[in-house]
């Protein structure tokens, strides 16, 4: 399974492709030619997110929300080449991964090699045997937990190995405090694995006999690892519903009419850009102006356009913050939802790490057209649009250059979910273990 998801992960993760379609993109931009600056506004740009190669190992959100952005004039657009587009209805289970191996896999693993390792020696009285000798039932738990530990980790093995295996062949992290952030990413999972470890020694501890041990066991994995964390995202869509696609461009298209929209048709917004521009430079004419009032027209349409997505957008991205909100709330009965929140946070995956990147290209965006209107403002006096600017302008150009930001702070309420799992985990074996001694002497 661990070859499977290794070679299913790289196959998935395009680094190559990215980093030609980035040079790529540059490179058409400069072979332009000469032609109008507004032209090349709608001619526009991807924004590519620099490759992370941690998303090899934890994809999140990238499967569904994408990882470039066309930057043109007139319209803000949302991320596109998403893998999820094309994913199986065995999907929605989880996207094949490192992160899903040892999400789902892992306790899985843990529960069918732990779910007798305390019921079988107390159905058979070697329990009774081993306290009467003098071994405190805590310290034979912890004992049992530990070989269960090693047990799973060497079973996890070729997981991990990939892990590395992919990181060693990866040219880069692309985070300057990458080491940082797979050093949390494997603290994470590690304490995740520990709490299904507490979780099987203490039913292991309780039932009544190996079968039902299993039962419950394989239960409490079916519900909280596959089913919660589907009804959380359910539960939070239905809460706070995503925009739908269709809706958001037609209402936000209309109101984009309504002001200026840049192309000249005329309305009460242009007619008072048109009053303010005449006394600012003294003139009653279009014809009289020392500058193309087309760019101006242009320049005042993008701000126009750019108050209406930051209204749309933004309530789009606060639906989907709400919705990442509530379903965490299902951590305190999944611990699943908890590691996933932390681990894709850390892989760069996560809602923050998609809104920065977004809200990055938008930035840049904004530059760029401004840069490119104010050239037409200052040349295209008298031609307006068969004005044609020299092919260095798209040299000069403002360039697409990202950073992938640093790891300053990890989400609250999934850190104190999983502290509270574990914590919470330990104490009920040490009640366990109690409950043992008294059991096993009456």
């Amino acid at each position: 399974m661990a070859i499977v998801t290794l070679l299913t992960s790289l196959t998935d993760y395009s680094h190559v492709f990215y980093q030609h379609a980035a040079e790529t993109e540059q490179r058409l931009w400069l072979e332009q030619g000469a032609r109008n600056p507004h032209s090349a506004a709608h001619f526009g740009q991807y924004a590519y997110r620099p490759e992370n190669i941690m998303a090899v190992i934890e994809p999140g959100l990238d499967t569904w929300i994408g990882t470039a952005i066309w930057m043109e004039g007139h319209y803000q657009n949302p991320a596109v080449q998403r893998s999820g587009d094309d994913a199986t209805p065995l999907s929605r289970l989880g996207v094949l991964s490192f992160g899903w191996l040892l999400q789902v896999l892992m306790p899985l693993t843990v529960l069918i090699l732990g779910y007798e390792i305390l019921t079988a020696e107390r159905v058979s009285g070697r329990l009774r045997l081993l306290l009467s000798c003098g071994v405190s039932a805590l310290r034979l738990l912890t004992g049992k937990g530990l070989a269960l530990i090693g047990i799973v980790f060497f079973t996890t093995l070729p997981a991990w190995m990939g892990v590395g295996l992919v990181l060693i062949f990866a040219r880069n992290i692309a985070f300057s405090d990458g080491v940082f952030r797979l050093s949390l990413w494997m603290g994470f999972y590690l304490v995740y694995g520990l709490i299904w470890v507490m979780l099987v020694l203490f039913v292991s501890a309780v039932a009544k006999s190996s079968r039902q041990s299993l039962m419950l066991l394989l239960a409490f994995w079916v519900i909280g690892v596959l089913l919660l964390p589907r009804l959380a995202a359910e539960y939070a869509e239905t809460q706070y519903p995503s925009p739908q696609a269709a809706q958001f461009w037609t209402e936000a298209y209309k109101l984009q009419q309504e002001g200026i929209d840049g192309h000249g048709r005329r309305n009460l917004g242009v007619n008072l850009l048109e009053e303010e521009t005449f006394k600012r430079y003294g003139v009653n004419r279009v014809e009289d102006l020392p500058v193309s009032f087309a760019g101006i027209l242009l320049q005042a349409g993008e701000e126009y356009g750019n108050l209406i997505f930051d209204l749309f957008h933004g309530a789009r991205w606060a639906s989907y913050a709400e919705q990442d909100r509530l379903s965490q709330r299902w951590a305190w009965v999944s611990p699943v939802i908890a590691v996933r929140a932390l681990a894709t946070q850390v892989s760069g995956t996560d809602l923050m790490h998609h809104r920065h990147f977004a809200d990055a290209a938008e930035n840049h965006r904004r530059v760029l057209l401004q840069f490119l209107n104010q050239d037409m403002t200052n040349h295209a006096k008298g031609l307006d649009f068969d004005y044609k600017a020299d092919p260095a302008l798209w040299k000069a150009a403002p360039r697409w250059d990202y950073m992938l930001p640093r790891l300053e702070n990890l989400a609250i309420t999934p850190m104190m979910i999983l502290v509270f799992w574990l914590i919470f985990g330990s104490l009920v074996c040490f009640l366990v273990a109690r409950w043992l001694e008294r059991d096993v002497g009456a």
